[in-house]
């Protein structure tokens, strides 16, 4: 009889394992579908490359616009920076925070629209997004940002601003803008 009862335990288990993992599939598939972003990560390399050429000091403040697995946020927070990310993607947003939570860092993640939020207190703004919403986010930037803010836009430039530097990362290019 108790063997009975460990198989119907076990099959609750596995039914309900499978019900969360299709709820995040269908969570993050709804998130692209607003978002129009996928998430995709920025290659390590890359990313110390970037902020190394953006001089990220200690101290200054770091936004990743769409921080996905907060890889930015705990490199930037090497140098020093403090670091904010913001993230729709529940099962990014959930995964990031446990890796804050993991490492000890100080890095703040927010499941937030950024489009939304006031980021007039970047030093620096990273970002790996897509071509078509591009245009939206520099109005953002444009309008939010103080003089002298550092913009890292990775694979993706924004329209008609003229990048003060390009590096040749692989598999894409980073570009490098300051307001």
């Amino acid at each position: 009889m108790l063997f009975y009862y460990i198989i119907i335990v076990l099959s609750l288990l596995i039914i309900l394992a499978a019900l969360i993992v299709l709820f995040f599939i269908l969570w993050s598939f709804v998130t692209l579908i607003s978002t129009k972003v996928p998430f995709a990560p920025t290659p390590k390399k890359t990313i110390n490359l970037a902020l190394k050429e953006a001089e990220v000091k200690a101290g200054q403040v770091v936004y990743d616009l769409g921080c996905g697995d907060g890889r930015v946020l705990l490199a930037a927070e090497k140098f020093g920076a403090k670091t904010v990310g913001f993230e729709l993607s529940l099962s990014n947003y959930l995964k990031t925070k446990f890796k804050i939570w993991l490492t000890g860092s100080k890095s703040k993640i927010y499941r937030k629209n950024f489009l939304k939020q006031n980021l007039s207190d970047a030093d620096i703004i990273f970002c790996f997004l897509v071509g078509k919403v591009m245009p939206k986010v520099k109005e953002k930037l444009k309008n939010n940002l103080k003089p002298g803010t550092k913009i890292i836009s990775y694979a993706f430039a924004f329209p008609s601003w003229q990048p003060y530097k390009i590096l040749e990362t692989k598999p894409s290019k980073t570009y490098f803008y300051k307001l």
